[in-house]
């Protein structure tokens, strides 16, 4: 878990990731999925069916890396250090949670 705030990630106008994050996140970009993960998100957090995160590495190039994004609905399939591939439910995306924010009580 970061809980990133815009002072942790901002310096003159530059996303820069604490180091923890960016550590998870070349884990993650390094790791064989078995799939072709289509991004990268980074503190997660799940709301019914759909995620809502900050984005990195997005393959379509849309996407700004730090821009945050509500993902179609979607389902955990792989666990592996602490990180999950997800898939919608349509199976035409697979996005790659970094980190995870705990569920609100």
């Amino acid at each position: 878990m970061s809980c990133l705030n815009s002072q942790d990630w901002m310096v003159e106008g530059v996303i820069r990731l604490p180091s923890l994050v960016s550590a998870k996140l070349a884990i993650a970009q390094a790791h064989d999925w078995g799939a072709l993960v289509d991004a990268y998100l980074v503190d997660a957090a799940e709301v019914g069916d759909r995620f809502v995160a900050y984005v990195y590495g997005d393959l379509s190039g849309q996407l700004v890396d730090g821009m945050t994004i509500v993902t179609p609905p979607s389902e955990v399939i792989a666990e592996v250090e602490g990180m999950a591939l997800l898939r919608t439910v349509s199976g035409n995306d697979h996005y790659v949670m970094v980190s995870r924010l705990p569920a609100a009580a």
